[in-house]
């Protein structure tokens, strides 16, 4: 999941680790927890043809060591415009490379997909921040997906259809100091625009896609712990999961 150039940064020490997984419905929720032996970092996952990941998807890896290494060693780093292109396209490549992890839990289009092999840089409907964590047991990488969908098309589905997953939020805890957080669906993608981020979060987190500023200073001078990390992934998928609630009238 994560290339051997990292290993120096984030450390494989770990035995086995837990993979949780809950699906949230109306008026209730499902939860399932599996452990797994190894650590979560040394994952393979294939799903990517050999000239891409040796070729366009190296490079990209290479392009990126000289902006996210100092950043996981927890030095002072200033990203300018090329550099927060660079780091939010390999962040893009990761979300879009774990979901493979569990393909009944793919929400990234084919079409985005598409966009960013042949654009080499995120959909411009995608919003990646990157902040500094401190982490103590919250898990590494929370990955939501969901299906979002207009009224008009909620009110014509079937109460027995399977919803499209077209929506995903991923919050990562990158090594000992990075956080990143990236929202991306082509269905929300003006909820997406215009989605705030949990108050007092403000100072905490960078917005590094789309690009607002010229250059951005990592890392801000706010450390997101446990709590404000569980916030930060759970924020969308709560309001979400109310705006159903009301349209079931559940709520």
């Amino acid at each position: 999941m994560w290339a051997d150039w990292l290993r120096n940064y984030i450390q494989r020490t770990m035995q086995e680790h837990v993979v949780g997984d809950v699906t949230i419905f109306p008026t209730q929720q499902e939860e399932t927890v599996k452990r797994r032996t190894g650590d979560p970092h040394s994952r393979r996952i294939k799903c990517v043809c050999r000239p891409c990941n040796n070729e366009w998807m190296s490079q990209l890896q290479e392009d990126t060591k000289r902006f996210l290494l100092p950043m996981l060693a927890g030095h002072e780093t200033v990203l300018r415009k090329i550099g927060q292109t660079t780091l939010a396209s390999w962040i893009t490549m990761m979300v879009m490379v774990s979901e493979y992890i569990d393909l009944d839990k793919i929400a990234v289009s084919a079409a985005d997909r598409r966009w960013f092999y042949l654009n080499r840089r995120p959909p411009s409907h995608w919003r990646i921040w990157i902040g500094r964590h401190g982490r103590e047991k919250y898990p590494l990488f929370v990955h939501n997906v969901l299906s979002c969908a207009t009224e008009e098309k909620f009110e014509r589905s079937s109460s027995n259809s399977a919803a499209e997953l077209n929506t995903q939020t991923s919050t990562i805890c990158l090594g000992e100091h990075l956080l990143i957080h990236v929202m991306s669906s082509p269905t929300a993608r003006s909820i997406i625009r215009r989605w705030k981020l949990p108050s007092g979060m403000e100072g905490a987190l960078n917005q590094i896609w789309p690009i607002r500023n010229s250059a951005v200073a990592w890392p801000p001078s706010l450390i997101i712990t446990d709590a404000g990390i569980d916030t930060l992934a759970q924020q969308f998928v709560i309001a979400a999961v109310n705006v159903l609630k009301r349209r079931m009238g559940t709520i």
